[in-house]
């Protein structure tokens, strides 16, 4: 069976790859016919002689407690073969620090212990080193190992909360006690702390602290907060808050669906229930209409009563999604004064699915100027011909507060969660940006590191949607960071395998 066919791919079946830096590589196939145990051997049998030596063991490195920059290594010579035999030559071992050799042993035990101070490191970072033993048949199977050399950058601060205290950002946090390498870390070194609110809002706090707080809430919304420490040495991992509700100036509501009905908001209907998804393009939990049970006529989530006394308008925000199923339905913007008699002001296309996506409108019928206006979402029609419509982050102010413009000038994008979450081993992210604009999109994971840049160019105004595969990742919590010219925000996602 051929390894590669006419039509551009490799056949059905196993293709390990194997090498050895200063040999060719070979590639060895494994069909489904032949056992793959069978074929590694074979493979490691062509790239090292079966007398050569059998890998080093028990190869650990410390830092020196006298020198920072003093590496102590030990390590146990091979004294079997490549193929397991007892080993009965050994010419050298040779060490190696980041591919690089600093020194060879000449004639040493078969078997023996051995240590060694490596002193002339020239700089702090992560070294990598490698031990490998060599006879007459050739060098045999290395060990390696890596260590951080140098005082270190800070770790992540530990426990960073958010809370709202009436309308202030309160932050608190533990200082971290290990370095984000690894390698020494002084405790009370650090200097700063880089704090960057959701919006791209940065902050500089200097000295040693365990608290912020930051009075400076632009808008309503969902906010977060990384937190960075910074020492001499540098700035270390980052750390994201919880998110947290703030109501800020002429807003009169904004619901996140914490809590399911929230206090004060009405249900008419049983297919609105609390959804636990982030259909809508929010965070989980959501408000949900829901297919089942299947239902025939007009259900309503319907926000508390606002007064509106001397207003004329008011300006609503949400977002949402709509998975249509089929013909029989309409989603519905409604108003009253009574909550009894509904007046629509605006209807959704009831013919395709919508969004995840971000809806604005401003309301100036005859029911804003009331002290008891509602604003509810109706669903009518046969609960059967839709899946669902989520609905999150829902925002009513005053017009005079922010309008759309407003609002797009301030941010100047806005990040939807991923779709699906939890997620394996794709999801997609969208996002849309209101102006030509500088993006970069990169994943980090739980550590603060990037995994991978998706986007790091300029891009056209409008909705964007990027796929992120995570096949070589492992299951855990990672988070997404889109910034659009010097403004940033970060959502966590979860993969599971």
């Amino acid at each position: 069976m051929p390894l590669y066919d006419n039509s551009g791919g490799f056949s059905n079946g196993y293709v390990p790859l194997f090498g050895v830096i200063g040999r060719d590589y070979k590639v060895y196939y494994n069909d489904n016919d032949r056992n793959f145990d069978v074929q590694l051997k074979l493979a490691m049998n062509e790239m090292f002689d079966s007398g050569a030596p059998g890998a080093p063991t028990d190869f650990t490195s410390t830092l020196n407690n006298n020198n920072s920059f003093n590496v102590d290594l030990s390590w146990k010579n091979p004294s079997i073969t490549f193929s397991g035999e007892p080993l009965t030559s050994l010419t050298a071992v040779k060490l190696y620090r980041n591919e690089t050799l600093i020194t060879s042993f000449d004639s040493p035990e078969m078997g023996e212990e051995k240590e060694y101070m490596d002193s002339s490191i020239p700089e702090s970072g992560l070294y990598t080193y490698k031990i490998v033993g060599v006879n007459e048949a050739g060098e045999g199977l290395p060990t390696k190992t890596s260590i951080y050399v140098g005082e270190d950058v800070p770790g992540m601060v530990n426990n960073l909360t958010l809370v709202n205290n009436e309308g202030i950002a309160e932050l608190s946090w533990e200082n971290p006690t290990v370095g984000a390498n690894g390698g020494l870390y002084i405790y009370d070194s650090i200097i700063s702390y880089s704090i960057t609110r959701n919006d791209g809002q940065e902050f500089t706090l200097e000295g040693m602290a365990t608290s912020f707080s930051d009075n400076t809430i632009p808008l309503s919304s969902n906010y977060n907060y990384t937190v960075v420490a910074v020492n001499n040495i540098g700035a270390g991992l980052e750390a994201v808050s919880n998110t947290v509700s703030f109501i800020t100036g002429n807003t009169l509501v904004f619901e996140g669906f914490e809590n399911f009905p929230p206090e004060g908001w009405i249900v008419k209907g049983n297919n609105w229930r609390h959804g636990y998804s982030s259909n809508a393009g929010g965070s989980s939990p959501e408000a949900e209409f829901y297919w089942n049970p299947a239902t025939v006529g007009e259900q309503y989530l319907i926000v508390k009563p606002l007064d509106t006394s001397g207003k004329s308008s008011v300006f609503l925000s949400f977002d949402h999604m709509i998975n249509y199923y089929g013909p029989g339905y309409d989603c519905k913007i409604v108003t009253s004064t009574d909550s009894v008699n509904w007046e629509v002001v605006h209807t959704f296309d009831n013919t395709q699915n919508i969004g995840p996506e971000s809806f604005f409108m401003e309301i100036s019928n005859n029911h804003v100027g009331s002290s008891s206006l509602y604003i509810a979402f109706q669903f009518s029609g046969d609960s059967y011909q839709i899946n669902n419509w989520s609905i999150d982050n829902v925002s009513i102010s005053f017009s005079s507060g922010i309008s759309t413009n407003e609002l797009n000038m301030v941010k100047g994008f806005y990040l939807s969660q991923n779709y699906p979450n939890p997620f394996n081993p794709k999801t997609s992210i969208n996002f849309k940006i209101s102006d030509d604009s500088s993006v970069k999109l990169q994943i980090f994971n739980s550590n603060g590191e990037i995994i991978n840049t998706l986007i790091d160019r300029d891009m056209g105004s409008g909705y964007h949607s990027v796929e992120f595969n995570a096949e070589s990742l492992n299951s855990g919590v990672y988070f997404y960071k889109l910034s659009v010219n010097g403004f940033s925000e970060t959502k966590k996602m979860i993969l599971v395998k």
